[in-house]
């Protein structure tokens, strides 16, 4: 009688262990598939906040290059203000979502926007200082998208960027910016 009442006890014991351990790891599964889609999502939304202002910054470069300072190319210039504002919203989920070399990118990218808008007034005083820092700016949006790009690629699973293939000749502007 002892025997089968320990033998009862054990399995009792060893499923309700079972049904813990299962139970835990069902848990840790379901957690990690969430931070996985949330850390997707942030990279979508913030890869849509950055192309826009990707796209006015490249824009402005080439009105101002192909123009010269006309009120066609500072129209340009003024719509960045219009679009880098929601950058510093999806900046700040980067410290939940994001690999540390990604957040210190995305710090530098806002900061670098963040700035610009007070050397866009220097325009009229030093219109080449501020069109290098205006391709300096560029230059951070494109290395940030590269960056996230290959972060999102890593996340997913897939192969990293093949960085030749990213390299594109792309021709010059017919007149040199500045």
């Amino acid at each position: 009688m002892l025997a089968g009442g320990l033998t009862i006890l054990l399995n009792a014991v060893s499923a309700l262990a079972g049904a813990w351990i299962g139970a835990r790891w069902a848990l840790v599964r379901v957690r990690r598939e969430r931070a996985f889609e949330r850390r997707l999502v942030w990279y979508e939304q913030f890869h849509a906040v950055l192309k826009p202002i990707q796209n006015a910054f490249g824009a402005a470069l080439v009105t101002h290059a192909l123009e010269g300072p006309t009120p066609n190319a500072r129209e340009q210039w003024r719509k960045i203000g219009d679009v880098i504002m929601p950058i510093a919203d999806a900046a700040t989920d980067a410290e939940f979502y994001a690999p540390n070399k990604t957040i210190a990118t995305v710090r530098r990218v806002v900061e670098d926007l963040r700035s610009f808008p007070l050397r866009a007034g220097q325009f009229d005083q030093d219109p080449k200082a501020w069109l290098d820092a205006a391709r300096a700016v560029n230059d951070r949006l494109r290395e940030a998208s590269v960056l996230l790009a290959q972060d999102v690629r890593e996340h997913l699973g897939l192969e990293p960027i093949d960085m030749n293939v990213l390299r594109k000749d792309v021709p010059p502007p017919t007149r040199q910016l500045g």
